[in-house]
C-alpha cells in the first residue's frame, strides 16, 4: 500500500512541502527531505497535516468508512446487532466497525476463528467439512456465519475465509481465493466466492469492502 503523508509547514516566510512514506510492509519508502536542523522548532512551525491512503487495488480508506457509517446507521434504525466471523482478515471488520464512536450500539462481538480448531470450537463448525472441502469453502463460511449468530445476541453476521497470499494457493484455490456468508437470524445463509488481485493486503481489504456491503445489503432486505 502506498500510503503519503505531506507536511506543509511555515519556514522563514516561504512554504515548504516534504513528502515522507513508512517503510513498514508493501509500502513504498521515501526519506523525507531534512527542513530544520532544530526538530523542535520545525514541530511548532507545522500548521497543516493530512494523509492520503491509496492502495494497489484502488480503495481508499474513506470508502471504508463511509460504508461503516451506513451500515450503522441501517442496524441501529433497525435494531439489529452484528457479529463478524473472520479467518483470513484477522477481525479488520470488526478493527473498522469498532473504530466509529458509538458502534456498542449495534455491533455485537467479533469472533476471530483462524485455525480450523477454533472455527469448530468457537463456532461449531463440524470437523469433517474440513477434510470434505476444505477451510476455504461454502460450506464452512456457512457452517462459521450462523454459529457466529447462534453464539451470540447477534441475528446478522458475515463470515470470511480465503487465501490471502502470498503462497498457501492451489490451481483449484488460488491466491485471492475468498468465500464469504452473510447470515440473518430466520433466513437463509447468502454465499459468495471472490477471486481478488493483488498482494496479501489488497486482498484482505478487498474482503474487509465486501463483507460490509454485504452486511448493509442484508440490511436493506431483510427486517426484524
Amino acid at each position: 500500500m502506498l500510503i503519503i503523508y505531506a507536511y506543509i509547514a511555515w519556514l522563514w516566510q516561504d512554504m515548504i512541502i516534504t513528502l515522507q512514506a513508512p517503510s513498514r510492509g508493501p509500502e513504498i519508502g521515501v526519506e523525507p527531505s531534512k527542513i530544520s536542523a532544530d526538530d523542535g522548532g520545525f514541530r511548532q512551525r507545522v500548521k497543516i497535516f493530512f494523509c492520503i491512503a491509496i492502495t494497489p487495488s484502488g480503495i481508499v480508506m474513506t470508502e471504508i468508512n463511509q460504508l461503516v457509517e451506513t451500515l450503522a446507521q441501517l442496524a441501529l434504525n433497525r435494531q439489529v446487532r452484528i457479529a463478524t466471523a473472520e479467518s483470513c482478515t484477522g477481525g479488520w471488520v470488526a478493527q473498522e466497525i469498532t473504530a466509529l464512536a458509538g458502534s456498542s450500539g449495534w455491533f455485537e462481538c467479533g469472533f476471530v476463528t483462524y485455525s480450523n480448531e477454533a472455527k469448530t470450537r468457537m463456532l461449531g463448525v463440524p470437523e469433517e467439512l474440513f477434510i470434505s472441502e476444505g477451510a476455504v469453502s461454502e460450506s464452512v463460511v456457512m457452517a462459521m456465519a450462523e454459529g457466529a449468530v447462534h453464539n451470540s445476541r447477534a441475528v446478522l453476521s458475515v463470515s470470511i475465509s480465503g487465501v490471502a497470499g502470498p503462497g498457501g494457493g492451489t490451481q483449484q484455490k488460488p491466491v485471492g481465493t475468498v468465500w464469504m456468508a452473510w447470515y440473518f437470524e430466520g433466513s437463509e445463509v447468502e454465499t459468495r466466492c471472490f477471486h481478488f488481485t493483488g498482494d496479501r493486503y489488497s486482498v484482505r481489504l478487498s474482503a474487509v469492502r465486501e463483507a460490509l456491503k454485504g452486511l448493509i445489503k442484508q440490511l436493506n432486505k431483510n427486517t426484524v
